[in-house]
This record gives structure tokens, sequence and C-alpha cells, in this order.
């Protein structure tokens, strides 16, 4: 069985690596909890897919995900890209991810 999981696994960050925009397409039809996981397991490949999201489900899947796997995934993504789904979040929320509380 775990040998299936790790192919599975690597089938899906092939997937996630080689198509993000059409990765998060799919993503947006699932809920935030399980995309949350989805990033959490993949952090070399999620944040080009989690990028790709709609401002309002990336901030729902920050809100899912461990804090400090938001935290990273919030530090790696691209500035201009982290505002809008930023302004999604209640500003504690913003803070903590931010450091600046």
């Amino acid at each position: 069985m775990a040998e299936a999981e790790t192919a599975i696994l690597r089938l899906t960050e092939e997937y996630l690596r080689r198509h993000p925009g059409e990765a998060a397409r799919e993503l947006e039809s699932l809920p935030a909890h399980d995309v949350a996981r989805l990033m959490e397991g993949s952090p070399t490949v999620g944040t080009a897919v989690f990028e790709r999201l709609t401002p309002q489900l990336a901030a729902h899947v920050l809100s899912e995900m461990e804090a400090e796997a938001a935290a990273r995934m919030v530090r790696a993504l691209d500035p201009g890209r982290a505002a809008p789904l930023l302004a999604w979040l209640d500003e504690g929320v913003r803070e903590s991810l931010l450091g600046t509380q």
C-alpha cells in the first residue's frame, strides 16, 4: 500500500508542477480543507498552484493550513499575488502570518 501512495504522491506533484493553472482550476471545486492538506503535502510545487487560486479560496486554504505551513506559503508567494488574498483574512490572522503580531 505504501508503494501505491508514494506513486500517487509523485504523480500528483508532477501534475501540479507541470500544470499549475489547470490544477488550480480543478482545486477550486474542492473544500478548502482538502486543498490545504494537498498544499501542505506538496510544499515544493504548491506555491505555483496556490498563486493561481482565487484570492478568496486561497485565504480560506491558508486558514485551514497548519500555522507554520501557512506562514511559509505566504513568504514564498509573489507579493503582488499575496496582497489580494491577505486582504480576505481577518486582521489577526494576517498579522500572525506576516509575523507582525
